[in-house]
């Protein structure tokens, strides 16, 4: 972690182990990390772009058919019909050969996620109308997310679904009926949940890269339950303070290589600001800290970009939130400001800042 963060290339780095006499067969080490690795993606730009595009031709899919009037939201039973056969025909359109995930601009790519979205969205639309339970939608988009997480490839429909997925449970577990265990325990057992999956999606070497959408999409939703005043209040504030403050030391233990290196002054004194974030109520923070701490250590500019967005963004939303007098936010803010500029002074005291 003290070197500055590189992107390495695969088979130059596979031929100065081979050359060093740290690998025997070097075709079967490369062989196992292109099956592990997959289909070579989109850049993220045009993934993002791919996803807009699709939002906006789904729309158009379902106005069109509902103009039609083969679609009728007094009738559920024809859109359960109509998308899975869009999502049908989008796995078959992703698997005509010489479609290829890095073709810029494919046509078919394009079609087949826009039909993908339709699909999805007429069967999560007709479940919801079927059954008149709060938990309809979370049911409906678990069944199209489970079922095409493996037979269609393409990363940004991966995200998209879990994201909606996630959602779609916060939305009930924060705002739904009651029940019979307390809303605050639902809350932080669901954020706990997907705090721990999400660390072991990050941070384990045997993952597979397929999961990485899951992961970002558990990422986003961890994110907006930290800037939502309202999710946030529906936890036990302590309890999930607890939960990113454990993290975020385990954390430097990972990134470091050991839990040896928390002995060290620069580890105690991270893990102290560490507590007194969660002290001072500051989530939004610590999880920034966390995803910034992955992204360097993984050299994952994703995870990179969304802390260093986070940080901002909690500031924001916090600053504005009518439940926290002006002197309560200016005291946290100063405290929190004053421990991040503390850390600073102390790498650059310590010519620490010269080594990352």
């Amino acid at each position: 972690m003290t070197e500055r963060a590189t992107m390495h290339r695969v088979p130059a780095l596979l031929d100065a182990l081979a050359r060093d006499g740290h690998i025997s067969d070097r075709q079967a080490v490369e062989a196992f990390v292109l099956a592990r690795q997959g289909e070579t993606e989109l850049p993220l730009h045009i993934r993002v772009l791919a996803g807009i595009a699709a939002v906006i031709a789904c729309a158009c899919f379902v106005g069109f058919l509902w103009k039609i009037g083969l679609i009728d939201y007094d009738e559920p039973a024809g859109m359960l019909l109509i998308g899975p056969a869009f999502i049908v025909v989008a796995i078959v359109l992703n698997r005509i050969p010489g479609v290829s995930q890095a073709t810029v601009g494919s046509f078919l790519l394009q079609v087949s996620l826009a039909m993908m979205a339709t699909g999805k969205l007429l069967f999560i639309i007709g479940f919801n109308e079927s059954f008149s339970t709060p938990w309809a939608l979370s049911l409906a988009a678990l069944i199209v997310t489970a079922a095409t997480y493996h037979l269609f490839p393409m990363s940004i429909d991966r995200f998209l679904s879990s994201f909606v997925l996630l959602l779609s449970v916060m939305v009930n577990v924060v705002w739904g009926e009651e029940t019979t265990l307390p809303r605050e325990l639902l809350v932080t057992g669901f954020f706990g949940l997907q705090l721990a999956v999400g660390a072991v999606l990050l941070t384990h070497g045997r993952i597979r890269r397929e999961y990485l959408p899951l992961a970002y999409a558990i990422a986003f939703s961890l994110c907006v339950i930290v800037l939502l005043p309202a999710a946030y209040v529906a936890t036990h504030p302590m309890v999930v303070n607890g939960m990113l403050a454990g993290g975020l030391i385990a954390l430097f233990a990972w990134a470091g290589g050991g839990v040896d290196v928390l002995k060290r002054p620069p580890m105690v004194l991270a893990s102290l600001g560490a507590v007194l974030l969660a002290l001072i109520s500051a989530p939004a923070l610590m999880l920034s800290i966390g995803a910034m701490i992955i992204g360097y250590a993984k050299h994952d500019r994703r995870l990179l970009i969304l802390g260093a967005l986070l940080m901002p963004a909690f500031l924001w939303t916090y600053y504005y939130d009518p439940e926290v007098s002006l002197l309560m936010k200016s005291a946290i803010l100063t405290v929190t400001g004053g421990a991040l500029l503390a850390g600073r002074f102390y790498m650059s005291y310590t010519g620490k800042s010269r080594e990352a």
